[in-house]
């Protein structure tokens, strides 16, 4: 009930940012975005419920590495997407996915072809292929796809972060929450 809540509360703010170059300059939008965040709601439900697989966290990391004081956003710059999966009965680990972007004047990051990472954690999964395609189906839609998403960051402050993914006719609206460590 509190997600349903939050992702009411959060949609709400996104009209209050439809012209985010008059709101702040890239430099700023890198420093309040850059971090981890942990996924509390997706519109882009899976494709598959897997009874036997558990996805506890799912953390996005944005870096913009070392960009020499050029706001471009493309140097070095990655969102690095970690998903912990338990798979029953045994099984457990770490799917990493790391998007290269790039950062438009308008907040708006470009996406690039990810590449994907299965790091168990212990035991080795028994089917490999098996739990790839599990965690592919499990995931939503814009975590796991290959291609070129658009990325546009409509709410953002200390805490809570709405973003807009869109690739084609599609869209998915995700809310995340700041990681504290």
């Amino acid at each position: 009930m509190a997600r349903v809540h939050l992702l009411v509360f959060a949609c709400s703010l996104a009209p209050l940012t439809r012209h985010p170059s008059q709101i702040h300059t890239p430099a700023f939008f890198q420093s309040i975005l850059e971090g981890d965040w942990a996924l509390v709601h997706s519109t882009s439900s899976p494709t598959k419920t897997i009874k036997s697989l558990t996805l506890p966290t799912i953390i996005e990391t944005v870096s913009f590495g070392d960009s020499s004081g050029d706001h471009s956003g493309d140097h070095h710059a990655t969102l690095l997407t970690t998903v912990t999966y338990k798979e029953s009965p045994s099984s457990s680990g770490k799917l990493t996915i790391s998007s290269p972007f790039t950062i438009l004047p308008t907040s708006t990051l470009i996406l690039s072809r990810p590449t994907h990472q299965l790091r168990p954690a212990g035991k080795l999964p028994a089917n490999p292929s098996s739990l790839a395609l599990n965690l592919q189906h499990a995931l939503p839609t814009h975590i796991w796809d290959g291609d070129t998403y658009k990325v546009r960051t409509t709410y953002v402050d200390e805490k809570v972060r709405v973003a807009q993914y869109q690739k084609g006719g599609k869209v998915a609206w995700c809310v995340w929450m700041r990681v504290v460590r």
